[in-house]
């Protein structure tokens, strides 16, 4: 954009020294040119901010992690104009997120349609922004931008993975008969796994003990 200003301000400069050193009706022609290109070139970038349109689904807020996000992204230009200048910002927590998501520098067709799409597994859990952070438009010249924020930040849940016990694979060292102890540090040592009730022919020491062990651990 700042070359474009510069080319620009010498076309201008030029146009006036093209008057100074003659005044006729060729170089007063080229001079409202120049000083008309600007005008023309901001109402067209009114126009395509006013009437460009965007879209963005996903199927749900909160995930497991592991599951797949499906995030859609579609960009539509409404207008007869073709559109060079059209860049997408991307949350950068969502980049970080989801391989493939980045800044987008698009050019846009008249009255077509620009579509992303991302169906990826998350692998981390944690609070994320998804998707537009911010769209910048620019005039046909390169003079001028405006940045459109959208009005709603989409964000995503991730939460732990929840698996069955049956799926832990936690050692234990039995004690005695039908007890155990698990070796598993973060457990700790005094979790009592399958413990039956006394049956006729057992220690009564060994019950007793199984009692007491029972009340202080509870």
């Amino acid at each position: 954009m700042k070359r474009s200003r510069i080319t620009y301000l010498i076309l201008f400069v030029l146009s006036l020294v093209y008057i100074y050193f003659d005044g006729g009706f060729l170089p007063y022609t080229l001079l409202y040119i120049v000083l008309l290109l600007p005008v023309m070139s901001v109402i067209y970038l009114l126009i395509v901010f006013n009437t460009f349109k965007y879209t963005e689904r996903i199927e749900k807020r909160e995930y497991q992690k592991g599951e797949t996000l499906d995030y859609t992204l579609r960009i539509y230009n409404n207008t007869p104009f073709y559109i060079a200048y059209f860049t997408v910002y991307m949350h950068m927590e969502g980049q970080m997120l989801i391989k493939g998501m980045k800044n987008e520098y698009l050019t846009l067709r008249p009255f077509s349609v620009h579509e992303f799409k991302f169906n990826v597994p998350i692998l981390y859990r944690g609070k994320y922004k998804i998707g537009i952070s911010h769209i910048e438009i620019r005039d046909f010249l390169n003079l001028f931008s405006v940045k459109y924020y959208p009005s709603e930040t989409k964000q995503i849940r991730v939460f732990p993975r929840i698996l069955p016990v049956e799926d832990l694979d936690v050692p234990y060292v039995r004690v005695s008969e039908r007890e155990y102890l698990s070796q598993n540090k973060d457990v700790g040592h005094t979790e009592i796994k399958d413990i039956r009730d006394y049956m006729y022919g057992d220690s009564l020491k060994k019950f007793t003990g199984n009692c007491l062990r029972n009340s202080v651990n509870g």
